[in-house]
């Protein structure tokens, strides 16, 4: 079985470089496709024994260059990583992927780490044939090899990301581009409709997740991320949207949007229930996948403590948000805010204030 670790090199650090080369080792080939580094990164690519290749591409296309580099990956290879420069494989990757690959696996997931306790499920771990990348920007991997495509999970292997400093905001006039050449294209409408609701312009957003729904349909883990979504861009519609989200898929992440809803319009009783819904769905599968690409990374923060315990706090059942306040400090102890809404608390269960003393609102 032969490995290839292969990437897109641009303006990337030579400590990026030397990084990635030694994460990469263990790899039988490593390929990377210069679209404008410095002469330096390619002499230390070259350097590390990786196969170099230079092209220009203009314009920019993420998947052009991509396919660039997968076909510079020698043909008896049986498995391809794609490994951006700055991405690390953590040790004994490799006895692990060859522990889980079989003769009809097509992809390996993993956990990717993005830091700050946020992971989810990547899927860059490829055949050598039969894959293709598609899309100038958000680039993902599209299967037309012969058979059926065969991905599963590999709990063993995990990418961690380096964050850079950079502006992404080209990204939305290169997914313009990419919904327009693949109108019928959900995946690339989602992605489209979702930079458009980070880029605060929600009616276009709105009517791309709309779409969305059109070609994807109303069931399945992306509609209700799709949905979620809707219900931040037309706030005055958020429940009916949050409803049919948990719908499409149930989950901890509709009730955590429920919740922030309710809060924000001070609902404070059905924001302390989604908040405990949420939870409890978090508590009965502990040993869960990694987070799929719509789940709301902020599960894994403080944030539904701090919205349980906060509600609690307004309907004077002290007792309950004291514990919810101690668990969202103890997730976020550099918080100042969390810490002295913990110390109010405390003051509260002290005082012997209770339930009882007020009605709940």
């Amino acid at each position: 079985m032969r490995i290839a670790v292969y990437t897109v090199a641009s303006d990337d650090a030579e400590e990026d470089v030397e990084g990635w080369c030694e994460v990469s080792r263990d790899a039988d080939v490593r390929v990377a496709m210069s679209v404008g580094s410095s002469e330096n990164v390619v002499k230390l690519l070259s350097k590390y024994g990786t196969i170099v290749g230079q092209v220009c591409i203009q314009p920019w296309r993420s998947d052009d260059a991509m396919n660039t580099a997968l076909a510079f990956v020698p043909g008896d290879v049986d498995i391809c990583i794609r490994l951006d420069l700055n991405e690390r494989l953590r040790p004994n990757w490799r006895p692990a992927i060859e522990h889980t690959w079989t003769a009809t696996t097509t992809m390996l997931l993993y956990s990717y780490n993005w830091g700050s306790n946020i992971n989810y499920i990547g899927d860059r771990i490829h055949s050598r044939l039969g894959y293709r990348w598609r899309g100038r920007a958000h680039e993902r991997l599209i299967w037309s090899g012969d058979g059926e495509k065969f991905a599963h999970f590999c709990p063993s292997v995990t990418i961690d990301y380096l964050p850079r400093s950079w502006s992404k905001s080209f990204y939305l006039p290169l997914l313009e581009q990419d919904a327009k050449e693949w109108p019928a294209d959900p995946d690339i409408a989602l992605t489209y409709g979702r930079e458009l609701v980070f880029q605060e312009r929600y009616e276009d957003a709105r009517l791309e997740l709309l779409r969305f729904l059109s070609l994807a349909g109303e069931y399945g883990t992306r509609s209700a991320y799709a949905y979620r979504l809707l219900s931040h861009v037309d706030r005055e519609n958020a429940i009916q949207h949050l409803t049919k989200a948990e719908i499409a898929h149930s989950c901890p992440s509709n009730y955590l949007a429920m919740a922030d809803f309710y809060y924000r319009t001070k609902q404070y009783r059905l924001c302390y229930t989604s908040a405990q819904f949420a939870l409890s769905m978090e508590r009965s599968n502990p040993a869960r996948l990694p987070a799929d690409w719509g789940d709301d990374p902020r599960l894994r923060t403080s944030l539904l403590h701090e919205l349980a315990s906060f509600s609690a706090y307004y309907l004077w059942d002290f007792e309950a948000s004291y514990g919810h306040a101690v668990e969202a400090v103890r997730r976020a102890p550099a918080s100042q805010h969390l810490q002295q809404h913990l110390q109010h608390v405390q003051e509260r269960v002290r005082s012997g204030a209770t339930l009882g003393q007020q009605r709940l609102t």
